[in-house]
C-alpha cells in the first residue's frame, strides 16, 4: 500500500515539473522580454492557420531518341542525292506557266563606243596650188608678227571643250536679219556632195590679252551654245573648197592665213588681215603637203602673197572620224547649224 502511495506521489511530481516548465515556457513567450507587455505575435502564431505545403511537382522524363549509328565503308563511295523537280500547283494550274516556258527576260547588248579611227597624214601630194597677191589695209587689223602666236588665228593658244548641244541643224524661222544674200561658202559642199553629219559641239574659250592667255573658263564672245561643230568623216576623206556666191580673185574661194600639218585658217577674201571676210577654222584634219610646203614658203618670203584654194579643189583630207570646223564673221564666232547661213 505504502508503494501504491509512493508511485503516486513520484507520478504527481514528474507532473508538477511539466506543469512548471510549461508554465516558465508560457511566460518566457507570453511576455515580451525583460517587459511585463504581452508578446502579441506568439499568439498570432499560436491561433494562425498552418499553411498548406506546396506538393513538389512532378517532372515526367521523356526518354532520348535512339539512333543507330552505321558503320561508314571509306571505300564503297556514297550515292550522289537524286534530285526531284518540283512542280508549281496552284487552284487553277492551267493559267501557271510550266518551268520550262516561263518568259526569261531580254538582255540588251551593251552598246561600244568605237574610238576615233587615226590616219597617218600622207607626206607627199599629187595637188597643184598657186598663190594670189595679198592685201594689206591698216583699217582690217592685217597680221603682223609670227602668226602662230596669234590667238585670233591659231585658236589651240585659246583653247575649246565640248559642250552638250543639239547635233541638228536649226533654222532661222524666217528672221533673215544679217542674211549674206550672195551666198557665204558653205560648209554643206565640205565633202563635195554628201551633207556633212555633225556629231560633236564644241564652245571656245575667250583670250586674256592683258595677261597673254587663254581666259579659260571664260567662253569666247558673243556667247553662243555653240562656237565649233565636229563633223563625221572617214579617215582619208578629201576636203574641198566650199561652194560660194563670190570669189576673191580669179575664181578662187579662199586665201590661206595659217597653216600647220593638222590645222588650216582661211579668209574669204585676198586680205592678210582678220576683217577682210569670213574666216573659216578646220582642225585635226590633214592639210594637203604641197598646199603647207606652198605657205611656208609665202609666210618666209613676208607674206606679199598667200595660197588660194578654188570651190572643188582638195585641200586636205580627214585625219580621223571628226573634221572639227569654226566661222567666225567680223571677229565674231558664228553657230554654224543655222541652215540658211551655212
Amino acid at each position: 500500500m505504502s508503494n501504491r502511495k509512493s508511485q503516486i506521489a513520484n507520478l504527481k511530481l514528474v507532473f508538477a515539473i511539466l506543469a512548471a516548465l510549461g508554465v516558465s515556457f508560457i511566460l518566457q513567450n507570453f511576455f515580451l522580454a525583460n517587459s511585463p507587455r504581452i508578446n502579441t505575435k506568439y499568439l498570432d502564431s499560436l491561433f494562425a492557420a498552418k499553411p498548406t505545403a506546396t506538393p513538389t511537382p512532378t517532372l515526367a522524363v521523356t526518354p532520348l531518341p535512339t539512333y543507330s549509328v552505321q558503320p561508314f565503308n571509306f571505300l564503297t563511295p556514297e550515292p550522289s542525292p537524286t534530285l526531284t523537280q518540283t512542280e508549281f500547283v496552284s487552284q487553277n494550274p492551267t493559267s501557271v506557266p510550266q518551268p520550262s516556258t516561263i518568259p526569261q527576260p531580254t538582255i540588251p547588248t551593251p552598246t561600244v563606243t568605237t574610238p576615233p579611227t587615226f590616219t597617218v597624214c600622207p607626206t607627199t601630194s599629187s595637188q597643184n596650188y598657186t598663190s594670189l597677191g595679198a592685201e594689206r589695209s591698216s583699217a582690217d587689223i592685217p597680221i603682223n608678227g609670227p602668226v602662230e602666236n596669234n590667238p585670233e588665228i591659231n585658236l589651240r593658244l585659246r583653247g575649246f571643250t565640248p559642250v552638250n548641244q543639239g547635233t541638228s541643224l536649226i533654222s532661222r524661222n524666217g528672221n533673215n536679219y544679217g542674211l549674206d544674200n550672195q551666198m557665204p561658202p558653205q560648209i554643206s559642199s565640205l565633202y563635195g556632195g554628201p551633207l556633212p553629219q555633225i556629231i560633236k559641239t564644241y564652245q571656245i574659250f575667250e583670250w586674256d590679252f592683258q595677261n597673254n592667255k587663254s581666259a579659260a573658263p571664260q567662253v569666247a564672245t558673243p556667247n553662243y551654245p555653240v562656237h565649233m561643230l565636229g563633223l563625221a568623216a572617214s579617215p582619208g576623206q578629201k576636203l574641198l573648197g566650199l561652194k560660194a556666191g563670190r570669189d576673191i580673185g580669179g575664181g578662187h574661194v579662199f586665201m590661206v592665213l595659217y597653216a600647220t600639218p593638222t590645222d588650216i585658217t582661211f579668209t574669204h577674201s585676198n586680205s592678210d588681215s582678220l576683217l577682210g571676210g569670213y574666216l573659216f577654222y578646220f582642225l585635226d584634219i590633214c592639210v594637203d603637203p604641197n598646199l603647207l610646203a606652198l605657205y611656208q614658203k609665202d609666210n618666209a618670203s613676208g607674206r606679199g602673197s598667200l595660197p588660194v584654194i578654188s570651190t572643188g579643189q582638195v585641200f586636205g583630207t580627214a585625219q580621223s572620224n571628226e573634221v572639227k570646223i569654226v566661222v567666225r564673221d567680223t571677229m565674231s564666232f558664228m553657230d554654224t547649224r543655222y541652215k540658211e547661213d551655212w
